[in-house]
């Protein structure tokens, strides 16, 4: 196979051409977005084009939006800021499904002492117990709730609004990683109520190294990085225009033609895996998901195996999220789903994006067929 068959957008994405060329036009301007001569006056209107965009997106007010290096750079503000803000310990809690871009930063802030955490289980198919949050929020302290919209490794959806409903029965605050969900999934964070919000550009074939945290207007955080006041004081340091003009070009693509498009080429693959294997596994597959992951086990045969020989015939796809694929333990996310170790070593994740075709789902499955036989015994 001379070109390769990229699955793998649930790690990042191919750089969209239109965010791609944005980027490099707005590079060849030096201006810097904090100057005032008509170099900076351009620099700033692209980087404030972007953040409309951005807002739009999330049913949000453009003042809100942060410009970051990325998700996890955005995390830590959101649970730091939050943390350090208040003078008192707070309350994190969080699922035992968050993103290591969660979860470490929360438990650095209990070893410290700047917050008690309280890890949420979750159902088999990865769903938050809304009946162990409303016991968790049974507390007079100032509590910050995180949750992702959808799961990195499953792409399960999160029940937002009844969330959002729970948090505001006991005045905790919301913060919503949406990095894999951003622009997949409807998320109306004014409508909602949604304090704080946090994705990446490179999840949705924009330029890798930009994010935002959206920060209810209001809200009062510490920046993580001191300087000379960016971003209305939350977060110093030069804006990277040309990355985030292609953040703000890459979110255009995302229509909701696309997002059906999408959603049909994982329905075809996973007709395909149950025609091929009945008795393959779905993870999360009774309850709501993006469109662009699935993430299936072949019992007795190695995820991690799956994936190296499908490397070798040119298809990349994974055997858990990016950040944890190097490790020999199980998926975290899977064995809080109450998998068994050896279960969630038999993974394979599978994630489609905007330059996925019919043919690159069809390479796959052949693929798999040919490494697992028709049936297994």
């Amino acid at each position: 196979m001379s070109a390769r068959v990229y699955l793998d957008n649930a790690a990042s994405t191919p750089l969209d051409v239109a965010a791609a060329a944005r980027a490099q036009a707005v590079a060849a301007n030096a201006g810097n977005p904090s100057a005032i001569h008509a170099a900076g006056v351009e620099a700033t209107r692209e980087v404030e084009r972007a953040r409309i965009r951005v807002a739009r997106a999330l049913g949000a007010s453009p003042e809100g939006v942060i410009f970051t290096s990325g998700a996890t750079e955005a995390n830590n503000l959101a649970l730091k800021g939050v943390a350090f803000g208040r003078s008192e310990r707070v309350h994190l809690v969080v699922s035992a499904v968050e993103h290591p871009a969660v979860l470490e930063p929360a438990r650095w802030l209990a070893d410290i002492g700047r917050a008690r955490l309280t890890v949420l289980e979750v159902t088999p198919d990865g769903v938050i117990r809304l009946d162990a949050l409303d016991s968790a929020l049974n507390d007079a302290e100032p509590t910050l709730v995180s949750v992702q919209q959808a799961n990195n490794e499953t792409g399960v959806l999160q029940s937002i609004a009844e969330i959002v409903a729970s948090c505001r029965r006991r005045g905790a605050l919301l913060h919503v990683d949406a990095s894999q969900g951003f622009c997949k999934a409807p998320l109306d964070v004014d409508g909602l109520g949604v304090d704080l919000v946090t994705a990446s550009g490179h999840k949705l074939h924009g330029p890798k190294g930009v994010g935002f945290l959206y920060a209810r207007p209001g809200l009062a955080l510490v920046p993580l990085f001191h300087g000379g006041g960016h971003e209305s004081g939350a977060r110093g340091g030069t804006l990277n225009a040309p990355a985030i003009a292609g953040f703000g070009e890459a979110i255009r693509g995302y229509t909701a033609a696309e997002l059906a498009r999408v959603a049909a080429l994982q329905a075809r693959f996973e007709a395909g895996l149950r025609a091929w294997q009945p008795q393959v596994r779905i993870h999360g597959a009774s309850v709501p998901r993006i469109p662009t992951i699935t993430n299936f086990a072949i019992p007795g045969r190695s995820g991690k195996a799956t994936m190296l020989e499908l490397d070798r015939r040119g298809i990349c796809v994974s055997a858990s999220s990016a950040c944890h694929s190097t490790r020999l333990t199980p998926s975290p996310v899977l064995t809080a789903m109450g998998l068994t170790p050896g279960e969630a070593d038999e993974a394979v994740r599978v994630s489609f994006g905007r330059t996925t075709t019919p043919d690159y789902v069809d390479a796959l499955l052949r693929a798999l067929t040919e490494l697992h036989g028709r049936t297994l015994a």
